[in-house]
């Protein structure tokens, strides 16, 4: 006669819970922001574009958001 193991709940769903905090934290591509006076701001992610205000919103690598008129803007780079 064989004895069953009971295995906990949490270490059933570890798997599931590991493979989707990969995957969230793959989805972030940090961007760089070149500005029309030459500086620049690296980003956490891909900056969203607003079309009906026309701003650019980002957060910066320390968490600060941030609201940008598109005219105050050169280019946007992804990954560097």
């Amino acid at each position: 006669m064989r004895k069953s193991i009971r295995v906990p709940a949490i270490l059933l769903q570890l798997p599931l819970l590991v493979l989707a905090a990969l995957v969230l934290v793959g989805c972030a591509t940090p961007h760089t922001i070149i500005f029309k006076d030459g500086s620049e701001v690296r980003t956490k992610d891909e900056p969203s574009f607003n079309d009906r205000t026309g701003f650019y919103e980002f957060k910066d690598e320390a968490g600060k958001k941030h609201h940008v008129n598109k005219d105050e803007i050169r280019s946007v780079r992804e990954g560097e």
